[in-house]
């Protein structure tokens, strides 16, 4: 099983891949893409949001889940106006909120949003308060790294999130210590170690590995 490589020059690669090279690479390769347990003896948290608009009413969702991909705690909360970006980063503070409360670790992070990256690295003014929340959860976690994942691989945390934007329950976190009955399909899809074949810009996939902020 391949695992995250934590030794990349970060901020140099996620820069290039945001700004874009004209010279790379445009051909795009298939890849088989799926949900991967963390290391032995270690938690992962995968966190997403969900809106109706941009902005709009908005949903955030976020799985806890151990080396053997069992479940340990998900959740999701509901919200009446919000942007994309501000979801993303509510839904990894109320994660590693969870996480930190619980003492749940040693932990991995995986989004499926690289602006969130981007903010850890560079910092944005309109957010700079929660990502330094977050920064401080992270550091309070014993530095758990923070993995960018494409969309397939997120798809449990991806679903509490719409369920959370189609409740009317604002501002309520809720937290599920089973599955919730409209995830538990993927959930034992992830578990089964379930494949969606994706095209992919192949020069993406090749530097996948250094999406990836880490802490301290």
């Amino acid at each position: 099983m391949s695992q995250p490589c934590f030794s990349i020059s970060h901020a140099e690669s996620i820069e290039y891949h945001l700004i874009g090279n004209k010279k790379a690479n445009l051909h795009n390769t298939v890849i088989n893409l799926r949900w991967q347990p963390p290391h032995s003896n270690t938690y992962k948290l995968n966190t997403d949001e969900s809106c109706a608009a941009n902005p709009g009413k908005e949903g955030i969702g976020g799985v806890i889940r151990n080396s053997k991909g069992d479940w340990v705690m998900g959740f999701n909360k509901s919200f009446t106006h919000a942007t994309n970006n501000l979801m993303e980063l509510m839904a990894l503070r109320e994660g590693l909120t969870l996480d930190l409360y619980h003492k749940i670790k040693p932990l991995t992070v995986e989004v499926d949003s690289m602006e969130i990256l981007n903010m850890f690295h560079r910092g944005n003014p309109l957010y700079d308060s929660i990502v330094n929340a977050c920064r401080f959860l992270l550091e309070s976690l014993k530095n758990s790294p923070v993995q960018y994942i494409y969309r397939e691989q997120n798809r449990v945390a991806d679903m509490l999130a719409k369920q959370g934007s189609e409740k009317d329950l604002f501002d309520r976190l809720r937290v599920y210590v089973t599955p919730p009955a409209n995830v538990g399909v993927v959930f034992w899809e992830d578990l089964e170690g379930k494949t969606i074949s994706q095209s992919i810009n192949a020069q993406h996939v090749a530097n996948q590995s250094s999406f990836i902020f880490a802490p301290g």
